[in-house]
């Protein structure tokens, strides 16, 4: 045997691909209860304006929301905010939760109800829409969020913010964006009105 077979490396089988080329293990970032929930199906809340952002058909978020029964709700009913804050901060959610209690409390009843006949459903598509899809239909997406998450326990519940984002709506604030602890205290006592509100719808 001569020396430069020995310094080669063995030889691959043709089923085998390099090691370079063989994909990485797939590493979720989700925790092991939401890949449990994601199993039995999958919850995607969108909120958008009532214009450009509007979902006309569940198959523009992607393919595997082709089939998916779609749910709707207007969100003009309740007041304009009118500050820079997008729905996100902590004091656009509360006063919903003070003024609109009763809103949000149809909205809650009503999706249970939904959620309740299409419980067959691997997707259910919700739509939360207001005039410019910043205040009032995020912020009631980002409790809503909360309840699907703390009350549906056979589906994983993402909220996706078409408009705020797409248009740049979004506040760049440490307290809308979540960088602020006293902000993320104040928000997760919404989230707990929000959820004593679930309850009772």
């Amino acid at each position: 045997i001569k020396l430069a077979e020995l310094l080669q490396p063995p030889a691959r089988s043709s089923k085998t691909p390099p090691l370079e080329y063989a994909p990485a293990p797939a590493r979720s970032r989700t925790p092991p209860a939401q890949r449990r929930k994601a199993k039995h199906g999958l919850i995607q809340v969108v909120t958008h304006d009532r214009e450009c952002c509007w979902v006309h058909d569940p198959s523009e978020l992607g393919p595997y929301f082709a089939a998916a029964p779609v749910f709707r709700f207007c969100c003009l009913h309740m007041h304009d905010q009118g500050t820079y804050h997008d729905g996100r901060h902590y004091g656009v959610q509360a006063k919903i939760l003070e003024n609109w209690a009763s809103e949000f409390t149809k909205v809650a009843r009503e999706l249970k109800q939904f959620l309740a006949y299409h419980k067959k459903a691997p997707v259910v598509v919700v739509c939360l829409w207001c005039r410019g899809g910043k205040h009032r239909s995020v912020a009631t997406g980002e409790l809503l969020i909360t309840c699907l998450d703390a009350g549906v326990l056979d589906r994983e519940a993402i909220l996706t913010h078409r408009s705020l984002f797409k248009h740049r709506k979004n506040c760049r604030c440490p307290e809308c964006r979540g960088d602020d602890q006293t902000a993320n205290d104040e928000r997760a006592k919404n989230a707990l009105k929000a959820w004593e509100l679930w309850q009772l719808a």
